[in-house]
Parts: structure tokens; C-alpha cells; sequence
């Protein structure tokens, strides 16, 4: 999941902001993803799922995770990998080395 950021190293010199950017992202676990409006909830859940990690298993233990929820937390995975994967392709399609 923290890989996707790292990829933006292939477009950007300066990579200390990415480090910074993954480090934010994160930082979003510290609290429930209950907490965060329904828009960043989405965001957390979908299109960048970082609320996967640290928010669903307490859910689950405490039976407070939907059965959709439940089906998302194997299907994030795949989809992310297949996401990093397709970027990965994409960065290293244009890659050359400094030293060449």
C-alpha cells in the first residue's frame, strides 16, 4: 500500500516529499476512520485504501464490520496490487538510469 507513493520517486528528483506524503497517509490510522467525514471515509476505503489496514481488524474482532466490508478487505489487496502493478509497468516503460 505504501509502495504507490514511492512510485511518484520515478517522476520527481526531490524524494523527501514523498517520504513526507507517505508518512501523512499513514498517520490517518492514529484514530478511527469513524472520526473522518464520509467523503475521506470513502477515499480511506476505495480509492486509497489505508483505512484497511489498521481499522478493519478491530471492526471485525468487535463485530461491528458490514458483511460488504467484510468481501472489501479481500478484494482491496488484489485490486491495489493490480493498481501498483500497472504504475510500476508504466514508471519503468520510461526509466533511464543516472549513470547511463
Amino acid at each position: 500500500m505504501f509502495l504507490l507513493p514511492q512510485l511518484l520517486a520515478f517522476w520527481i528528483i526531490r524524494t523527501n516529499g514523498v517520504t513526507e506524503l507517505s508518512n501523512s497517509i499513514f498517520d490517518t490510522n492514529h484514530v478511527p476512520m469513524a472520526v473522518y467525514s464520509n467523503l475521506i471515509q470513502r477515499i480511506g476505503l476505495f480509492v486509497l485504501p489505508v483505512f484497511v489496514i489498521c481499522n478493519f481488524p478491530p471492526m471485525f474482532i468487535l463485530g461491528k464490520m458490514e458483511p460488504g466490508l467484510i468481501i472489501w478487505a479481500f478484494l482491496a489487496p488484489i485490486w491495489l496490487l493490480a493498481v501498483i502493478r500497472f504504475i510500476w509497468q508504466f514508471a519503468l516503460r520510461d526509466y533511464t538510469s543516472a549513470s547511463q
